[in-house]
């Protein structure tokens, strides 16, 4: 556990680095979990497998409201703690908690009853993997509140410096799942298999689990000290966490409403099925690079958020600088394996050879955009540390969603028999967002410096 006074005096390079191994080694886990359900769904039909990446781009929707809040509550509550004012943690939870529920009601309300209409407006008809998404979603969002608790508890700790434990529920529930899947998906003893649907059973009880290991953390963690009462809801809370978890929710919002127009333009395509099972398999490999990346991002929103909060303001470039150093190296190091290899890793992800070549020309044009998309992601971190939100927001929208789409249209206008016009497209539009996200920065290292000089 790193404290506040640590993030303001130690090497910057030195605490990323701790900060960031055990968010992303949680990382790793989280999405060796998504894999391990992609290859249970792989092995069982191609159908499955369409399916569940369709499903699992429309839940994404859903979990980026988890994520928000849990992302907006780790940015006031470092904030906090840099200020000295660790009791509004308690605050910070409780009304978080009640945005929870409040959302939890509205998705079982409005979500569930429409599952059928929601994934046919994207798709269209019957076709491949259709039927499966639907089974999946119908019982995955079962499961939304505790993917939300567990953000909750996860900021109460993360903001404390400790970003093991959750790690720790990671990579435990990726052991669990692979048990859990092959059980519920084919079966064991009398028990009849559930198909897809059970893949979805699995994550649920997984994420209760969690729920109770982290609630028991927290509890030991002696960070709220007296009881939790609900008698702290404040509406001057309720509204800050909701601004602050704008940014990331907009982030993952634009991030899996990208891909559902992406597969909306692969489902029109002559190989349907085949062509989403490429860009699922594609996009996992994709995630598995991302992870380290992600990691010292997350590193990032901690320490500046902290330093923000003690008026530290110089310090606050030092970590973005250590931050772009670290990623550089990172990119040498593992590009030219997976460069070399994709076609091996395509091909772990689905047995069909038209669906891996797909995934293959995906991974290229994918790893063209990818530390521009970082440069861009950085941007939006330090925006959101200095409490900027709605800035934060406007940029993970603009990189994730509106130039791609842009650029990705007008290569499908004129070209829309091809699909790897598509990934070009893609490849441009994440270049054209980092560039312009260098010229940002720029600009807030500008008003960092010129914060500095005023104190």
């Amino acid at each position: 556990m790193i404290d506040s006074k640590e993030l303001l005096e130690g090497s910057p390079s030195f605490l990323l680095r701790r900060l960031a191994v055990p968010a992303a080694t949680g990382l790793v886990f989280n999405t060796f979990f998504n894999i391990t359900d992609l290859l249970y769904a792989s092995r069982y039909s191609l159908d499955a497998l369409s399916g569940l990446t369709l499903a699992s781009s429309i839940f994404f929707m859903l979990i980026s409201i988890s994520v928000g809040l849990g992302s907006g509550l780790s940015v006031l509550m470092s904030n906090s703690r840099g200020e000295g004012r660790n009791a509004d943690v308690k605050i910070l939870f409780v009304n978080g908690l009640l945005i929870a529920i409040f959302l939890t009601v509205l998705i079982l309300s409005f979500f569930f009853p429409f599952i059928d209409d929601l994934v046919l407006l994207f798709t269209g008809d019957k076709s491949s993997g259709i039927l499966e998404a639907e089974e999946y979603l119908r019982v995955i969002v079962w499961g939304f509140f505790f993917f939300m608790f567990n953000g909750i508890l996860n900021s109460v700790l993360a903001s404390s410096g400790d970003t093991k434990t959750y790690r720790n529920f990671l990579m435990a529930g990726f052991l669990i799942n692979i048990i859990l899947n092959y059980f519920f998906m084919y079966g064991v003893g009398g028990f009849e298999g559930l198909g897809v649907a059970g893949v979805a059973l699995s994550t649920v009880l997984i994420q209760v689990i969690g729920s109770c290991f982290l609630l028991v953390k927290v509890a030991q963690s002696g960070v709220f000290g007296q009881r939790v009462k609900f008698s702290l809801v404040s509406f001057s809370s309720l509204k800050k966490i909701i601004l602050f978890g704008l940014p990331v929710f907009i982030n993952l919002m634009s991030i899996s409403l990208f891909q559902i127009l992406i597969q909306f333009f692969l489902y029109r395509d002559s190989l349907s099925g085949q062509a989403i099972a490429g860009y699922g398999a594609g996009t996992r490999v994709e995630q598995i690079v991302l992870l380290p990346f992600l990691g010292l991002s997350t590193a990032v929103v901690l320490a500046t958020s902290t330093c923000f909060g003690a008026k530290r303001f110089a310090r606050i470039k030092e970590f973005v600088i250590s931050a772009f150093q670290d990623s550089f190296l990172l990119m040498i190091i593992l590009f030219v394996p997976v460069i070399i290899f994709r076609k091996d890793l395509a091909l772990f992800f689905t047995n069909d050879e038209v669906s891996a070549g797909i995934a293959v020309v995906y991974i290229f044009f994918s790893f063209i955009g990818f530390y521009f998309n970082f440069i861009a992601l950085i941007l939006a971190t330090v925006l959101h540390s200095l409490k900027r939100p709605l800035s934060a927001a406007i940029i993970y929208f603009a990189n994730n969603l509106f130039l791609p789409f842009v650029i990705v249209f007008i290569f499908w206008v004129f070209n829309h028999t091809d699909i790897y016009y598509l990934f070009a497209g893609l490849a441009i539009g994440k270049v054209i967002s980092g560039l312009i996200s260098i010229i940002c920065l720029k600009v807030v290292f500008v008003s960092l410096d010129k914060l500095e000089e005023g104190l």
